[in-house]
């Protein structure tokens, strides 16, 4: 499918699933014989997305095991592979397994898929348990995973520590396949990256089979790229999202396009599988709205299902055959996937309104228009001495940095230092690592390089003067994702270069003298002669709220945009994903 210059319809990324799953078909039908599969549970569903796990069985695999679940005693077949994201932990289980087996000298093969890659650091601790000659090494390239018509994840949250903090380029994270697009699409005229990124990504095979698929099939479908990484907007994944999809995943979790409904909502001792995507009509409709608008929608949906059911009462019979052969499958599904929506909706709203909740959502808020810094810093310091969830205490600590560009040195020795008594003093390194991220620091110990949010904002024109004025049901400014108080610096500047058609506007402005370490953009042929299809690819992940204003900026100024990301994250996991176990 090629794109023509006005052409902007979304291009099918089906083909990258299927390149996945011919290359994991391929891993599999390498070792011969039935095997039994140990998946990372966080891998389970992203390869029912891509092949299916009867499908994955057809290809001589016996059983499949969860890896957490998994008894050394389980496996009865002569081979045994491992599927997995590279951890120490992961390692040394393993190597705990295939000891038990010589222990009952018990003969089998071993087989350890990393995805994407192994590094050399595992590879040496295999070594050093005296286990290497026992297993064999393969790599499953799962850079991106697709999950809907318009999002694909790498579905990697740790790469935000393992990236930005240690300075460790071990994950590839997607850009061979990015790099080798950007040669091979039609001249883009935008693309957005941190300097030393650009150095990065030039360093990553280009011949990668992704790739090269692309460079087939997609030579001419998108007409801009912009690479983004998190430095560039830090603030966004912090704050508490509001529209439905963001609090989904807050709440539930989304995991490869699926999420599971639990007893609390269905009653029921086993979790229902709920598919949100594109897919469903319903939640398509659903997925951007507000937490405030959303019942109205679920009211309308409810009502326009009820008047079909009331219909066929009078139906004739030729009508009601019809109405069976055509409708009644999808009306069914529509009233099952509404029951469940308006269930969770229940959920979520009744955490939504508890009084704790209101005073992070305002203390948020507070810090991004720069209102009552002295009040926010004590509700942030009750919060703490309350020894509430401890994600929300560190990410009201970092909100207010970040909005300030740090925090006066007494203030910030003393919320550490009540925080420590708070949590305990083994979080002490965790302010290490913040400060290394340029998360939170003091106003004397600034580090140089670092996003200047107010000023970022005021230019971008991401801080509307009146919040109140916003439409949150039938928006007109993406600043609706969050209750029209801000709009996502990330798309915000997205937004700058696809209107001015280049970065004229954004180095007028000096905007790259605020961004970290500088702005590297480039520009090749007429903008206005290519096709109005966008890519952007998030560096360290991106949340569900700035995929819904990049849905909502593509609606108004005419675009299709594609998002990329090494993992979709919230504001509670992307702080887990930087302080690990030490909590």
């Amino acid at each position: 499918m090629a794109a023509s210059s006005n052409d902007s319809t979304i291009p099918n990324l089906s083909y990258l699933t299927q390149i996945a799953k011919g290359e994991l078909m391929q891993i599999l039908d390498k070792h011969r014989g039935m095997k039994d599969l140990i998946i990372e549970p966080n891998l389970i569903k992203a390869v029912g997305k891509i092949a299916g796990l009867n499908e994955v069985k057809e290809h001589g695999v016996h059983k499949i095991f969860p890896f957490e679940s998994f008894v050394k005693t389980d496996s009865v077949s002569d081979q045994r592979m491992y599927l997995f994201r590279p951890s120490l932990a992961y390692i040394r289980a393993i190597v705990e397994h295939i000891q038990y087996d010589k222990e009952q000298d018990i003969k089998r093969q071993y087989h350890l898929v990393a995805v994407p890659q192994m590094h050399y650091l595992f590879v040496a601790e295999i070594e050093h348990q005296g286990i290497f000659a026992d297993v064999t090494v393969d790599e499953f390239k799962l850079d991106l995973l697709v999950v809907d018509d318009d999002l694909m994840t790498g579905d990697n949250p740790l790469l935000f520590r393992v990236f930005f903090r240690k300075g460790n380029f071990r994950f590839k994270v997607g850009l061979a396949f990015l790099v080798h697009y950007t040669d091979c699409f039609r001249p883009y005229p935008a693309c957005l990256w941190r300097r030393p990124l650009r150095q990065i990504g030039l360093r990553y095979d280009r011949g990668a089979v992704i790739a090269e698929s692309a460079s087939a099939r997609n030579r001419s479908e998108f007409g801009h790229l912009f690479l983004i990484d998190r430095s560039v907007d830090l603030v966004t994944p912090l704050l508490s999202q509001l529209i439905y999809e963001g609090l989904l995943d807050e709440t539930m979790g989304i995991r490869s396009g699926t999420v599971e409904v639990g007893k609390k909502v269905t009653g029921l001792d086993d979790p229902i599988k709920l598919s949100v995507s594109s897919k469903d009509p319903l939640f398509s409709e659903i997925r951007d709205r507000h937490i405030t608008v959303l019942f109205g929608s679920l009211r309308s949906k409810a009502v326009e299902l009820n008047a079909t059911k009331n219909m066929k009462d009078n139906f004739s019979v030729a009508e009601m055959r019809e109405f069976v052969g055509k409708n009644l499958g999808r009306a069914v599904s529509q009233s099952r996937s509404l029951t469940l929506h308006i269930g969770i909706c229940e959920s979520i709203f009744k955490d939504y309104q508890l009084d704790y909740n209101h005073m992070l959502l305002e203390t948020e808020h507070k810090f991004l228009q720069g209102r009552e810094f002295r009040q926010c810093l004590e509700l942030t310091e009750d919060y703490i001495n309350q020894q509430l969830q401890w994600q929300h205490a560190v990410r009201l600590l970092c909100l207010a940095s970040l909005t300030n560009t740090s925090i006066p040195t007494k203030d910030y020795n003393s919320l550490v230092m009540q925080y420590l008594h708070s949590y305990g003093y083994p979080n002490l390194p965790l302010f290490r690592d913040l400060k290394d991220l340029g998360l939170l620091v003091d106003s004397i110990d600034q580090p140089q390089g670092l996003a200047n949010f107010r000023k970022c904002s005021t230019k971008l024109n991401a801080l509307p003067d009146d919040p109140a004025t916003v439409d949150l049901k039938n928006p007109t400014d993406m600043s609706f994702v969050f209750s029209g108080v801000y709009s996502p610096i990330s798309v915000k500047l997205i937004e700058n270069v696809l209107v001015h058609q280049g970065f004229s506007n954004v180095k007028e402005k000096h905007l790259d003298k605020y961004l970290p370490e500088g702005l590297f953009s480039e520009t090749r042929g007429d903008p206005a002669k290519t096709p109005k299809v966008v890519l952007v690819y998030f560096l360290g992940g991106c949340t569900f709220s700035e995929v819904a204003a990049l849905r909502f900026l593509g609606r108004i100024r005419g675009y299709r945009i594609v998002i990329a990301t090494t993992a979709i994250v919230t504001n509670v996991n992307f702080l887990q994903s930087i302080v690990g176990s030490r909590t």
